[in-house]
């Protein structure tokens, strides 16, 4: 066997302290080897772990909640127009109208909210920057478009049609920031994934090594110590 006449070449021209001291160095080394690529993949996967939970998850929950209240928001205003037309009680428009004022300016907070920018890349920003800067203009014509409502519903009609076109454009600004982020986050945990795999298959073959390494040792101290 190649083993057994290396293993006996071996222990002939060597002194059992040098056999000895070879083994355990090799042991040594295979195991720091092992434990050094377990431990930057752990390392790794720790790392793009953080990520997904501290960076593109709430950033994709912010984008979420901007896009479901951006959507609330803009069928309000339709129903204020529609309410301003069939005669509903000023009381009820008023506080309706009130809320949509609200809900304008919230919604451009959220959209200028630092934690939504971090992380995020050049094209991705620009995504927000002008869905921020469309949304000023989009609560503008919102705006005008309550306060003539309430006197000229007709006139209020007419001008929904511009500002659907103004909010389809920043919604779906919106939902591809939403999609980019979540693209962004899918190969993170896909690159997660194979981190814990490689650190798993290190591990494996570190075992596998140290077991063999150990035969070996085995070997050695029954050719040279034991048997004699």
């Amino acid at each position: 066997m190649p083993v057994t006449n290396l293993i006996r070449g071996f222990s002939l021209k060597r002194s059992i302290s040098t056999k000895l001291l070879a083994a355990c160095a090799l042991f040594a080394i295979c195991s720091s080897l092992a434990a050094i690529k377990v431990y930057l993949g752990l390392k790794e996967t720790t790392r793009g772990l953080h990520e997904i939970t501290d960076l593109y998850r709430p950033q994709q929950s912010a984008a979420r909640a901007i896009a479901r209240q951006a959507n609330l928001t803009h069928q309000r205003l339709f129903l204020f127009v529609a309410w301003s037309s069939v005669g509903v009680p000023a009381e009820r428009t008023s506080k309706l109208s009130s809320n949509l004022t609200e809900a304008l300016s919230e919604i451009k907070g959220l959209l200028k909210e630092p934690n939504l920018r971090r992380g995020l890349n050049g094209a991705e920003l620009g995504l927000v920057s002008e869905a921020s800067k469309q949304w000023d203009a989009y609560a503008s014509s919102a705006l005008d478009v309550l306060d003539i409502g309430s006197d000229d519903p007709a006139l209020a009609t007419v001008m929904l049609g511009g500002v659907d076109d103004q909010y389809r454009s920043i919604y779906q600004k919106i939902i591809a920031l939403n999609n980019a982020i979540s693209d962004r986050s899918d190969r993170t945990a896909l690159s997660v994934s194979l981190w814990a795999s490689n650190a798993v298959a290190a591990l494996l073959a570190g075992q596998i090594a140290l077991v063999a390494l150990l035969a070996v040792l085995c070997a050695l101290l029954y050719r040279s110590v034991f048997r004699p």
